[in-house]
């Protein structure tokens, strides 16, 4: 295909970059795909076991964030991409739960540690 500007698009040129529904026929669809201090986010539909929101530092190995649903397997999804947010350094994630109402999840940050030299006399 050719585009107006004379770029050539090889729309053959795709490869999937996880495994179907990671792995979970439940998984619906893939909601919204995000960047988050350098890793790649995806959060998975589910309204069987709950949303699923998965990780990936290089786009092809991943792993799951949150347990389903956020422990609330009616947490189902995360409204599109309009429901994730960076602020002040922290991943806020909104979910779609008919039963009980959206909630608003904040995901914590690994405290930083500092260590000191072990002088031993």
């Amino acid at each position: 295909e050719e585009l107006a500007v004379g770029v050539h698009v090889d729309a053959t040129a795709w490869e999937p970059a996880s495994a179907p529904a990671f792995g979970d026929a439940h998984n619906e669809r893939i909601e919204a795909v995000f960047v988050f201090q350098n890793q790649l986010y995806a959060s998975a539909k589910n309204t069987t076991t709950g949303l699923e929101l998965w990780r990936s530092p290089d786009g092809l190995a991943w792993e799951q964030m949150n347990p389903d649903g956020f422990g609330d397997n009616r947490n189902s999804g995360v409204n599109g991409s309009n429901a994730t947010a960076s602020f002040l350094g922290h991943l806020y994630v909104g979910t779609a739960n008919a039963a009980a109402g959206g909630e608003v999840w904040r995901m914590l940050q690994p405290q930083q540690r500092t260590y000191l030299p072990l002088i031993v006399r």
